[in-house]
């Protein structure tokens, strides 16, 4: 089975070309990198950039917007399997291999996502209180790799097994392609794009069927600086959440209205532990920006 791997990337042109480096060398001939790129100042990446490669290797530029990338790149891949990677993901060796005889051996499973290993990790003790708020509100937390009540992400960590899916990454997964003659990423989403993924997990559950498997390992560097002043990306993602929830027909307004009100109070204990407001403000800011479209 051949592979479209799909690289969406704005203004990391060198973060990019470092992480492909180091496992280039899994791709067959047949495989292909489809690389798009919105930076400021667009400059091509081809196989001059790698040397000696087996992978075709195109590069595109569109306008920003991670959902609107991604589709471009879907429009342009023509290989069995579209895999997706964000820039700061490297794979571990053997994963692609490992990857394609799942895929020949279970053809009842339309995609998988895999076992990745984070630099930046929250404290044992903020996944043990997301895990609390998780359960009582429905909010996201670490576990096997699902949605929850509320339709927001349970993530798996790099230590558990093969399990049945129902979230897919969006950096870190791989789809059938005929999966996309179906379902799209919803150009909705903007800027940073939070929770585009959740969106598209929702649409994927609907006809097909997904697989956490661990032999499909990656790294994430969490190459972008974390910005002091979180309060536009907690707005977006109260905003994209209520978004998703409304789209989806997901349940009660009752049943929104908790998760948000969750959302606040892990926010503002968030706050108080890191001393940082933002993530307080963000979010009330959001809430507050639901209602007035409402």
């Amino acid at each position: 089975m051949n592979v479209s791997l799909i690289l969406c990337t704005r203004n990391r042109r060198d973060i990019l070309i470092h992480n492909l480096e180091l496992f280039i060398d899994q791709f067959n001939i047949g495989d292909e990198i489809i690389i798009v790129d919105s930076s400021d100042r667009p400059r091509a990446i081809g196989r001059e950039d790698f040397g000696e490669v087996k992978p075709n290797i195109r590069y595109f530029h569109t306008l920003p917007g991670l959902p609107l990338q991604r589709n471009y790149g879907i429009a342009k891949a023509t290989c069995d399997l579209v895999m997706f990677l964000d820039d700061d993901i490297y794979l571990f060796p053997a994963s692609l291999e490992k990857m394609r005889l799942f895929f020949m051996k279970r053809p009842e499973i339309d995609a998988i996502t895999g076992a990745l290993s984070e630099r930046v990790l929250p404290s044992t003790f903020t996944r043990r209180l997301q895990y609390v708020f998780g359960k009582l509100f429905f909010t996201s937390y670490f576990g096997k790799m699902s949605l929850t009540l509320g339709g927001l992400p349970i993530l798996a960590l790099d230590s558990y097994k093969e399990h049945p899916a129902s979230f897919l990454r969006g950096g870190f997964s791989v789809y059938r392609r005929y999966v996309f003659a179906d379902i799209c990423y919803d150009e909705y989403f903007k800027d940073y794009a939070y929770l585009e993924d959740t969106d598209f997990s929702h649409q994927f559950n609907k006809k097909f069927k997904a697989c956490f498997f661990d032999g499909f390992k990656g790294f994430h560097a969490h190459v972008s600086t974390i910005q002091k002043d979180q309060s536009n990306y907690r707005r977006q993602y109260v905003v994209n959440y209520v978004h998703i929830y409304r789209k989806h027909r997901l349940g009660s307004s009752l049943k929104m209205n908790w998760v948000l009100l969750g959302l606040l109070l892990l926010n503002l204990i968030k706050s108080c532990l890191e001393k940082n407001f933002s993530f307080f403000k963000g979010t009330l800011a959001g809430i507050e920006q639901v209602y007035k479209n409402k």
